[in-house]
């Protein structure tokens, strides 16, 4: 068993562990649902999903949830995207395979028009380049329905993966917002938000404790003792 599959195998656990006490807060794949496919392409690999699984509804999640939190859950996971179908990396193939997920995933009813991008990444794939996937896939998008291209943030980025014989076709939501889909750009997006929610000391907290930490004189009145006194309750302890 490859680490990879050692460290999916552990989220399956821990899902079903803590999904006794919180099954509503925890991602639950029961084995056998979830197939790690070998490709072998060096830092790159695809999760096969049961067709009762939804990919963008699981990818989202977890991308929300390092977003949210901060707290990496993989020492692996880089990037994240859910696709729809996958196929043979040949025009013919490509056209078919885009016409049936842009339909799907787009549809037809101009009051839920969108904006979007083409994306293809391509690696290892010396059968389609770059410029003939874009106008294959813009040639797929439903016509008379109001989709248009918007090269600078789009409400949908369709984003083409093409590894060695074969190419696969999502259309993702919240692309910017979620990090293009980059786990470890979401959990860096939590931290700093979570420092953001820090205070930090406050300027008149630095002189009170210093004038706490002066030797008091003869000369000292209450003013001093009141002063002490606010000092106590700045870090947020309870004065006495």
């Amino acid at each position: 068993m490859s680490e990879l599959e050692a460290e999916l195998s552990g989220l399956r656990e821990a899902g079903r562990a803590k999904g006794k006490t919180k099954a509503s807060s925890n991602i639950s794949i029961p084995r056998g649902d979830l197939t790690l496919v070998d490709l072998q392409t060096e830092s790159l690999g695809f999760v096969s999903l049961a067709s009762s699984l939804d990919p963008y509804r699981i990818v989202k999640e977890v991308l929300e949830r390092a977003l949210i939190s901060g707290l990496s859950r993989s020492r692996y996971l880089q990037r994240l995207t859910p696709v729809s179908q996958v196929s043979k990396a040949d025009a013919d193939s490509l056209r078919i395979l885009a016409t049936g997920v842009l339909h799907a995933r787009l549809g037809f009813d101009p009051s839920a028009a969108q904006t979007y991008k083409v994306e293809p990444r391509l690696r290892s794939s010396m059968v389609l380049d770059r410029e003939e996937v874009i106008r294959i896939v813009a040639d797929a998008v439903p016509k008379d329905a109001g989709h248009t291209v918007e090269l600078k943030g789009p409400s949908c980025w369709i984003v083409v993966e093409g590894v060695q014989t074969f190419i696969s076709i999502g259309v993702l939501q919240d692309y910017e917002r979620l990090g293009k889909y980059n786990y470890q750009t979401c959990i860096t997006q939590g931290v700093a938000r979570e420092d953001k929610t820090k205070e930090p000391p406050s300027v008149t907290a630095s002189m009170e404790a210093k004038t706490v930490a002066r030797p008091r004189g003869d000369g000292d009145n209450d003013a001093s003792n009141m002063t002490t006194r606010e000092v106590d309750t700045v870090p947020g302890e309870t004065a006495n």
